[in-house]
């Protein structure tokens, strides 16, 4: 049987008597006697010999917010059961950085009792209570030992200034402990905050000197970047000595544009500089791009500039680039110069109509399918009988019945008797 040293301290704090008792091996029963009412710590029935962090959630938060450990010490609850309220205190200086942005959810551990309350977000009050309530919602709770993960239905915006209070409310039965706390030390004025008895106090001030497992979840919502290109095709002109050219790229969104990297399709558009860029929200930045001749021959060439960057809806950004090459020597028409099959979308992504540009080496039939997602048929734009060269077809955004179709992700297919192409084309709201 193994033996425990226990120790006893009565200390009187503002007419609070505390009984603290602990043991070496685990921790014991608290006591705190308030006008009749008594809190007590819990005797912690499971193993915590390996600290526990908390679990990666099943919702996926921008970011979060909480005061301590996250690692679970011990949870306090009242002795006779009852309800009463456990909360942090978020100031500006942990918001600040966040202006804008919303808390979308609370996550707190709960060690034992059944419980179904509600969480809570406080507007701005004094530095030890609250104000009005902004928004609740319920939860419930059963398992022992739990992380409870509640998200608003009304996430809160996060100020410029003032504070924001995240509260969880409780009313449980005798002999079960719903609050879990790490090991402390506490975080002054913010990690340890307790509504009791209409009166908001610090748990430190009563002899824990601990902080409460609550997270708050934030989310960026309405702060996106948001790249809008005007040009529909950058072009270049080799008889013009027009290799060189800038492209211009609108932020348009509430939140800075982080460019990662700009990447050409084809290996005459030679340089792209910079190549990767943050432009802030409501700018407007620039890349020179240069193109060269190298082995190409008169035509007129068609590719695209990758632009993978952090906007939400369109990364990559295909911008298109058309080179048109004329006066190099003299145009040969043997069969290595005649153009094979190819297959051209631009704009894409389009917004409200894209042309597709395909040549063929000889007279042939030629249909061109649009599709959705699924397989199912949007429309056929093209159905003929073609000669050799290049020809161009719009599609105007619409179904076989003039409507107009959903922003999303769709298959052209190009068939021919001897040559088939299948690719994307991605339409925007």
């Amino acid at each position: 049987m193994l033996r425990r040293a226990l120790f006893c301290t009565v200390i009187l704090v503002l007419g609070i008597t505390l009984v603290f008792a602990e043991s070496t091996i685990r921790k014991q029963a608290v006591a705190i006697t308030s006008s009749g009412n008594v809190f007590s710590l819990s005797p912690d029935t499971y193993d915590h010999s390996v600290a526990r962090m908390y679990e990666t959630p099943d919702y996926r938060q921008d970011d979060s917010l909480w005061y301590g450990s996250l690692v679970y010490n011990n949870a306090l609850g009242l002795t006779a059961g009852g309800t009463f309220e456990f909360a942090i205190r978020l100031t500006p200086t942990e918001l600040g950085p966040f202006t804008g942005w919303t808390i979308s959810g609370i996550k707190f551990h709960k060690y034992s009792g059944n419980l179904n309350n509600v969480v809570k977000v406080y507007d701005n009050g004094t530095a030890t209570t609250p104000g009005g309530m902004i928004t609740s919602e319920p939860y419930t709770s059963s398992a022992p030992d739990e992380w409870v993960t509640v998200m608003l239905s009304s996430p809160v915006t996060i100020p410029g200034t003032g504070d924001l209070w995240c509260s969880v409310e409780v009313t449980h039965a005798a002999g079960t402990f719903p609050a879990s706390m790490d090991a402390g030390p506490a975080i002054d004025g913010k990690g340890d905050w307790i509504y009791f008895n209409n009166a908001w106090q610090e748990i430190q001030d009563l002899g824990f000197n601990n902080n409460w497992l609550i997270i708050a979840y934030l989310e960026q919502t309405g702060a996106e970047p948001d790249i809008e290109i005007s040009l529909d095709t950058l072009e270049f002109d080799y008889a013009t000595n027009d290799t060189v050219n800038f492209l211009v790229i609108d932020n348009v969104g509430a939140a800075a544009l982080d460019i990662d990297s700009i990447i050409p399709q084809d290996f005459w558009i030679v340089s792209v500089i910079p190549n990767a860029l943050t432009i802030p929200a409501g700018s407007v930045d620039s890349v020179q791009v240069t193109v060269m001749l190298d082995t190409l021959v008169n035509g007129t060439y068609y590719s695209y500039l990758d632009i993978y960057s952090n906007d939400p809806d369109e990364s990559p950004y295909m911008q298109p680039v058309k080179f048109t090459v004329t006066g190099v020597g003299v145009e040969e028409e043997s069969p290595s110069h005649k153009p094979a099959y190819t297959v051209l979308t631009f704009p894409n992504p389009m917004r409200t109509s894209g042309t597709i540009s395909y040549s063929v080496p000889m007279k042939t039939d030629v249909e061109i399918n649009i599709y959705d997602i699924s397989g199912r048929l949007i429309n056929q734009v093209e159905h003929n009988i073609v000669n050799a060269g290049t020809h161009t077809v719009v599609w105007n955004r619409k179904d076989a019945y003039g409507v107009e179709v959903p922003q999303g992700v769709y298959i052209y297919e190009f068939i021919t008797p001897l040559y088939n192409e299948t690719g994307k084309i991605i339409v925007l709201r």
